[in-house]
């Protein structure tokens, strides 16, 4: 992935090096129409980096499972002018270690069209675990809960 130093604040020395808080206040403050949108939907979001200072939203959801929302094929770039769309993965949990349960991309990089990205990609999770229960054989032969 990508990574890209964040611009320093208005007024801060050319020369001068931007602390971790510092930092992550800047990349919130780029996407916090995004951010912004997110908690108007009812999917309160925090700007994050996933590592290796890899910028991304994440919303944490009902049941542990969150919402990861990066450019469309690779971290948020810390420059908003260089974003190319929006990508967002539903995973099991904070960890992000199994690979997303759902995923999907969009080209268009206004906060209106992250919104409806994520209701398409929770929309769509909840569809495969409808289906899947429905799927689900009886965990008891009929007739033996009415011994």
């Amino acid at each position: 992935m990508t990574t890209h130093r964040p611009t320093p604040p208005a007024g801060a020395r050319p020369t001068a090096m931007l602390n971790y808080d510092e930092t992550m206040a800047i990349g919130a403050v780029r996407y916090r129409d995004a951010l912004a949108a997110l908690d108007t939907a009812g999917l309160r979001g925090q700007f994050t980096q996933t590592g290796g200072m890899n910028a991304a939203l994440l919303v944490h959801l009902d049941g542990g499972h969150v919402l990861l929302v990066t450019d469309t094929d690779d971290a948020l770039s810390w420059d908003r002018a260089d974003q190319e769309g929006w990508g967002v993965g539903l995973y099991r949990d904070e960890t992000l270690d199994e690979g997303p349960e759902q995923f999907d991309t969009c080209d268009d990089t206004d906060p209106a069209s992250l919104v409806a990205l994520a209701h398409r990609v929770l929309a769509r999770f909840a569809r495969s675990r409808s289906r899947l229960q429905h799927r689900r054989p009886a965990t008891e032969p009929a007739g033996e809960a009415d011994r």
